[in-house]
């Protein structure tokens, strides 16, 4: 009788084909292209992004009273002002609009009207050291309680005051005065500078 022959495998020889090691710089370059893949695909959201909530935020930006462009505002009549040569304080009242929205009859400052005769003038109230608002002091000139800058009644800054300029003096309208109107361009300026510039 035949006997069946055993086929004699060593340890060493196996069937199962032997596995590669994984390549440990492979693994690392597919990481990194991932990173930076996430990374460009970051910026190229953000940067449109940004730029849209830049855009739908601006209108919060915008106040009346800011900028090179205010228009006359109507702050009192000129019977209403009295005509004795003192300063005295009015809130400008507007509409506050931007592009979701108007709001009607909005305090936005106020200013400093002086009258004598048929001519007006006009300051903006703010300090223009670091805007604090100013006080009417004896004889018509003007105070800061902040730091105490005094003005002249010409609105003009006295010597030792730490306000980099006088008050901030208004244009009014001539033409609404023959009308009995006082209206006043209302603007705010940047403090602290020696320079007189409206504040964006």
């Amino acid at each position: 009788m035949e006997q069946p022959t055993v086929e004699n495998t060593s340890p060493t020889e196996s069937t199962v084909p032997p596995s590669n090691p994984p390549d440990a710089a492979s693994d690392r370059r597919t990481f990194l292209k991932k990173i930076a893949a996430l990374v460009v695909g970051g910026i190229a959201v953000m940067v449109p992004l940004g730029a849209g909530l830049a855009t739908f935020l601006n209108p919060l930006r915008k106040r009346i009273g800011s900028g090179g462009a205010a228009e006359f505002i109507k702050v009192t009549t000129l019977e209403a002002l009295k005509d004795d040569g003192l300063p005295h304080r009015f809130a400008v009242v507007a509409d506050k609009s931007n592009i979701w929205m108007t709001e009607k009859n909005v305090a936005v400052g106020s200013v400093y009207l002086k009258r004598k005769g048929d001519q007006v003038v006009a300051w903006n109230t703010v300090c223009p050291h670091l805007g604090c608002q100013v006080d009417v002091v004896a004889g018509g000139s003007f105070k800061c309680p902040c730091h105490n800058s005094i003005f002249k009644p010409d609105g003009s800054v006295t010597a030792g005051s730490v306000s980099p300029r006088g008050m901030d003096e208004l244009d009014v309208d001539t033409a609404a005065l023959k009308d009995g109107e006082v209206r006043v361009r209302y603007q705010n300026f940047i403090a602290s500078i020696a320079e007189k510039k409206p504040s964006s």
